[in-house]
C-alpha cells in the first residue's frame, strides 16, 4: 500500500514537475494505516537470524573487478599526466606507459602467487569460512570420477589434495608391503622410500592419530607432535604438510605437500579440509589396486586356460609317441615304418618347440627355512650365466652375509636378473654382482651399463605381468615373480636406473643372525 501511494504521488511530481499539496499532506495518514500491518507481519516472523550470504566466487571476482578498474584508473591519470606535462615528447611517453602499464597488469592478473596473496587476504578479511567446502567436494568428486586408469592416476590424485591448499606441489608414497615408495612426485625432487628401518615413529604417529604433520610447525614445537623423530632428509625438502591416507584404518599412503605460494596460515579448517580430501584419495588408491588385482588375476585365469591347451597338446604328442613305441616292436626293420616314425618324430619335436616357446617359467613363490650364504649363490649364477656375454663377475663382497629364504628358488631369481642384464647389456659392457650389509639387511646388487629404463618405464611397466620388451622371446612374468618372492621373504627389490647410464637391481633382505641360528636349531630339535 505504501508503495504505491508513493508510486502514484512522485509518477504525478514527475509529470507535472511538482508535488501536490493534498497528496503530500495525506501522505502520513496513509503510513500510519499501514502502521498495524507492519506490526502484524513483525509478531508473525519467528527467524529473525537469516543472513545474507555472498560466495567466494563472487567475492573473489568483485574485488578483482574493483583492483582491476582502481589500476587502470591511476594508469591512465598518470598517462593523462604525462600526455599533458610530458613536454614534445608527451604522447610518446604516455604510449610507452600505458603499453608497460598494461603488461604489468596482464603479468599479475596470470600470476598465481598474485592471485593466492588476494585469495588469502579475503579469507582473512572479508569471509567467515576459508573453504566453500560444498564447492570442493564437487570439485574433488568431479576430478576423481574421470581419472584415467593409467600413468597420470597419481598426478590427478596429488593435484587433487594440492591445489585446493594452493600447494606448489608434492610426492605422493604409496604402501607396499610395510614400505612406502615415492609413486609421483611434482616440483619436489624426492625418492625416498619411507621404511618402518628409518621412519619408523612417523608412520606409527601417523597412522595411529591420523594428524596432518605440519612441519613448519614440528620444528618449531616438536612437543606437539610427542617428539617423534622424522628423517632429516625429509626436513631438508620443501615439504610443507604430511598427510596421512587412511583406508578403514590402515595408512595405505602419505601425501606430502610443498611449501604454498604464498603464506598460508593453517587452522582447523585446513585441516577438515585434508583429511575428507586424504580418505577420498585412500579409497582411490584402493580402488586402482583391486583394478589391477582383478586385471592380473583375469590374466592369470588366461595363462591358467593356455596351460590347459598345452596339456591337451602334450597328451596328443604322447599319444603319438606311444603309437611308435608301440607299433617298433613289429616293424623296426620295415623301412617305411621307419620313414613314418621319422615324420612323427620330427611333428612332435615341432609341436613341443612352439609349447615350450609359450611356456618357459612357473610363476609359483616359494618360501622355506633355507640359510644361504649369498656369496656362493653368487658364485653358482656366474657359473650358470658364464656361457652368455658380457661374463657376470663379483667385484666386492662381505664374507658371512646369510639369509633365509628357499635355495634354489632364490638362485633362479638372481639368473634372471643376471640374464636381463646380459640383454640389456652389449657384448663388451660390465655386469657385476655385489653383496653387502646395511643394518641389518643384506643387499645383493646386480649392476650393468647397459641401455638402462627411464623413471616411467621402471614405475609403470618393469613390474607389470605380461608386459615384455622381449616381443615373443618372452612372457613378461620374470621380474614380476622375482619381485613377488623377494617380498614374500619380507624383502624388497630397489631399481635405480637411467637411459644410457645402466641399472643397478638391489635385493633387499634380513640378515640371517645368531638368534636365528638358535631359533632354527631349537625348531629343529623339536621336530
Amino acid at each position: 500500500m505504501m508503495f504505491g501511494y508513493d508510486f502514484l504521488l512522485y509518477s504525478e511530481a514527475l509529470l507535472f514537475n511538482r508535488i501536490d499539496p493534498e497528496f503530500w499532506q495525506a501522505r502520513g495518514y496513509v503510513a500510519a494505516m499501514a502502521a498495524p500491518m507492519i506490526a502484524i507481519s513483525v509478531s508473525r516472523t519467528r527467524d529473525w537470524n537469516r543472513e545474507l550470504r555472498v560466495s567466494r566466487q563472487a567475492v573473489f571476482f568483485s574485488a578483482t573487478f574493483l583492483l582491476s578498474g582502481l589500476y587502470l584508473l591511476v594508469m591512465s591519470l598518470v598517462g593523462y599526466y604525462l600526455k599533458w606535462f610530458g613536454g614534445g615528447m608527451g604522447n610518446a611517453v604516455q604510449i610507452i606507459f600505458l603499453v608497460a602499464a598494461l603488461t604489468l597488469f596482464v603479468l599479475l592478473v596470470s600470476s598465481g602467487r598474485f592471485r593466492s596473496l588476494v585469495t588469502v587476504w579475503l579469507n582473512k578479511h572479508f569471509l567467515s569460512y576459508k573453504y566453500d567446502y560444498r564447492d570442493e567436494w564437487m570439485q574433488a568428486n568431479a576430478r576423481f570420477a574421470s581419472l584415467p586408469m593409467d600413468v597420470r592416476y597419481y598426478q590427478e590424485l596429488l593435484l587433487g589434495i594440492t591445489e585446493p591448499l594452493d600447494s606448489n606441489g608434492g610426492v605422493l608414497w604409496i604402501s607396499e608391503g610395510e614400505h612406502f615408495r615415492a609413486e609421483f612426485s611434482s616440483n619436489i625432487d624426492c625418492n625416498e622410500v619411507l621404511s618402518p628401518l628409518t621412519d619408523q615413529q612417523l608412520l606409527e604417529f601417523v597412522e595411529k592419530t591420523g594428524w596432518v604433520v605440519n612441519l613448519n610447525e614440528y620444528c618449531d614445537q616438536p612437543d606437539l607432535y610427542n617428539r617423534i623423530e622424522i628423517r632429516q632428509e625429509l626436513l631438508e625438502k620443501d615439504f610443507w604438510l604430511l598427510v596421512p591416507l587412511l583406508h578403514q584404518g590402515r595408512l595405505v599412503g602419505i601425501a606430502g605437500l610443498a611449501q604454498p605460494r604464498a603464506e598460508h596460515p593453517v587452522n582447523w579448517e585446513d585441516f577438515d579440509l585434508l583429511k575428507a580430501l586424504a580418505s577420498q584419495l585412500a579409497a582411490m588408491i584402493e580402488l586402482k589396486r583391486t583394478s589391477e588385482s582383478l586385471s592380473e588375476a583375469r590374466q592369470f585365469e588366461a595363462f591358467n586356460q593356455l596351460s590347459a591347451f598345452i596339456v591337451h597338446d602334450l597328451k596328443n604328442i604322447v599319444a603319438q609317441l606311444a603309437l611308435v613305441e608301440k607299433n617298433a616292436q613289429k616293424h623296426r626293420h620295415n623301412p617305411e615304418f621307419i620313414d613314418d616314425a621319422m615324420d612323427t618324430l620330427g611333428n612332435a619335436v615341432g609341436r613341443m618347440n612352439r609349447l615350450l616357446s609359450q611356456l618357459r617359467k612357473q610363476t609359483q613363490v616359494l618360501v622355506n627355512n633355507d640359510v644361504v650364504d649369498l656369496h656362493r649363490v653368487a658364485e653358482t649364477v656366474v657359473q650358470r650365466q658364464a656361457a652368455n656375454l658380457p661374463f657376470p663377475t663379483i667385484t666386492e663382497y662381505q664374507s658371512g652375509v646369510r639369509v633365509r629364504v628357499e635355495s634354489e628358488r632364490f638362485t633362479d631369481v638372481l639368473c634372471h636378473l643376471v640374464q636381463n642384464a646380459q640383454d640389456a647389456t652389449q657384448d663388451s659392457g660390465e655386469v657385476s654382482i655385489s653383496i653387502e650389509k646395511q643394518g641389518s639387511m643384506a643387499v645383493l646388487k646386480v649392476r650393468d651399463n647397459g641401455c638402462g629404463m627411464d623413471r616411467e618405464f621402471v614405475r609403470d611397466r618393469l613390474f607389470k605381468p605380461f608386459d615384455t620388451t622381449k616381443g615373443s622371446a618372452g612372457m613378461g612374468i620374470g621380474v614380476y615373480e622375482a619381485k613377488q618372492f623377494i617380498n614374500a621373504n619380507d624383502g624388497r627389490l630397489e631399481v635405480d636406473s637411467e637411459p644410457q647410464q645402466g641399472t643397478s637391481m638391489s635385493i633387499l633382505l634380513p640378515l640371517f643372525q645368531e638368534q636365528d641360528q638358535r631359533e632354527l636349531s631349537e625348531s629343529e630339535q623339536g621336530a
